[in-house]
């Protein structure tokens, strides 16, 4: 009877409520590769125009892992510098979920490499490690926004046990074959998210919008190839059921249309920002958000394809008839390219590069300079954003996040920016770091993107090398990692 009573008063106070307690990210660490190849060097040898790399799509410089690095050893790097830096115990950690598309395994996840190496450094340190057995390990995959996929379910394990932390990691290398259009955005690198109740840098909102649907905009198939022949059937097969032989091949390059992944973001972020602003009831979101935080595959793709988003808000706040009129004015409507000349019109006018530079270009400073860390590039935009506004700008404000990946689905949700954030991101030390990286040339690149070297070109400030990658049927095929001192 007396537990009868409790229960039932308990779920009356959540139901009363409704509102969970403070969870989100209490600290964040990042790891870019110390190789980087400058993309007028880039232009340069591809025959393009540097400033239609640069101005266009606002690309400066693409992060380059070296011989020995892979996903594994770049999420490993940033996940020992989180629990480094936060003395982290065993007992403390109760799950690692990993965010990738750049999977080095069918079955085996990333998530139980970083658990192996994590055991590596708790060993070096003589700490007693026993308790990882009971850590939480997985993958997510979902193109871009596996992720954030992991953060919202890691935020809902650490609402119901607030006395345990949870490990995100986002880590991929987005890598394009060599000659082709989205050469110019490729980019690496792992972020590490410390995730617990009342956190230190965001409190992340239980409201999520998401919007999802079946597409091939960008996608990484088991390429098969089929080569048909004659058979002669010796065990009474119908001969012309035969013929057919296949063979596999991996690739870990993409399959993509640039212009249907421009349009399916679009889509789905526009779906999805609706399907939270009916959850909140919402409407004025630009003028609540202090920042917006993007997916970016490149630098500037945020401003180029939120143009329709900011005219439907204007047309919300009863703005949009004397916005508009200069630019229907000088556009005649029956121009084949009304459509693309006005939204051109509307992405020049005054008031939206305000918008972007107020709102948007602080997050893309860092994607300049690294390039697209699939995954990992919406918590780069938020290290970039929080980097570079000062605290007195955005303590106590509310920044709204757009994240998206291919396949295809997006996810909009809000959070507060906590005071005292900025000691935090400091210590991240971002763009000092970017600044003291290595430059590469195009022989060093493309050896590099082949597999083709051997040694390292630059491991001074590494911990974590792969020590051997299985070519045998004795070492069955297996991937070995080691983290020195």
């Amino acid at each position: 009877m007396l537990f009868t009573s409790y229960l039932t008063t308990t779920f009356a106070v959540m139901n009363k409520t409704n509102v969970r307690p403070s969870v989100g990210i209490d600290d964040i660490s990042i790891y870019c590769p110390s190789l980087y190849l400058d993309i007028q060097d880039f232009a340069k040898a591809r025959d393009v125009i540097p400033a239609k790399l640069e101005n266009g799509l606002g690309l400066k410089a693409i992060a380059i892992p070296d011989s020995s690095e892979d996903v594994v050893t770049m999420a490993a790097e940033a996940l020992c510098d989180l629990v480094e830096k936060n003395n982290l115990q065993p007992k403390d950690i109760g799950r690692i979920y990993v965010g990738t598309e750049s999977m080095i395994d069918g079955s085996k996840p990333l998530a139980s490499y970083l658990l192996g190496i994590l055991k590596q450094y708790y060993d070096l340190k003589s700490i007693d490690a026993h308790e990882l057995y009971h850590c939480d390990v997985v993958d997510m995959v979902f193109a871009c926004i596996g992720a954030v996929d992991a953060m919202q379910n890691s935020l809902d394990w650490v609402t119901l046990n607030p006395d345990k932390k949870a490990i995100v990691i986002s880590t991929d290398n987005a890598k394009y074959d060599l000659h082709s259009p989205g050469e110019c955005t490729q980019g690496a690198g792992s972020i590490a998210m410390l995730l617990s109740k009342d956190p230190r840098i965001l409190e992340i909102g239980s409201n999520w919008g998401v919007s999802a649907y079946c597409e091939h905009d960008f996608f990484k198939p088991l390429r098969l190839r089929v080569r048909h022949h004659d058979i002669v059937s010796s065990n009474g097969i119908d001969a012309s059921k035969l013929g057919k032989e296949v063979y596999s091949e991996h690739k870990d390059t993409p399959v993509y249309d640039g212009h249907h992944s421009n349009v399916c973001y679009t889509n789905r972020i526009t779906e999805a920002l609706e399907n939270f602003k009916a959850k909140s009831e919402k409407a004025d979101y630009l003028d609540q958000w202090s920042q917006l935080i993007f997916h970016l595959p490149y630098a500037f793709h945020a401003r180029r394809v939120f143009v329709p988003l900011f005219i439907e808000n204007l047309k919300e706040q009863g703005k949009w008839d004397e916005f508009s009129k200069p630019f229907i004015e000088t556009i005649p409507e029956n121009d084949p390219k009304f459509a693309k000349l006005f939204y051109k019109a509307v992405s020049s006018s005054r008031d939206y590069k305000k918008f972007v530079a107020e709102k948007i270009a602080k997050g893309e400073r860092a994607s300049s300079l690294i390039g697209n860390m699939y995954t990992g590039s919406i918590f780069l935009s938020l290290i970039s954003s929080l980097s570079l506004t000062s605290e007195d700008e955005l303590a106590n404000k509310k920044i709204g996040f757009f994240a998206y990946g291919s396949g295809s689905k997006s996810k909009v949700f809000e959070a507060q920016v906590k005071p005292g954030y900025q000691k935090l991101i400091d210590r991240i030390n971002l763009f000092e770091r970017l600044e003291n990286r290595l430059p590469i040339n195009m022989d060093q690149y493309e050896y590099l993107h082949r597999n083709k070297l051997v040694v390292n070109l630059d491991s001074k400030d590494r911990k974590v090398f792969q020590t051997s990658s299985g070519w045998t049927d004795t070492n069955k095929y297996a991937r070995q990692y080691s983290l020195v001192k």
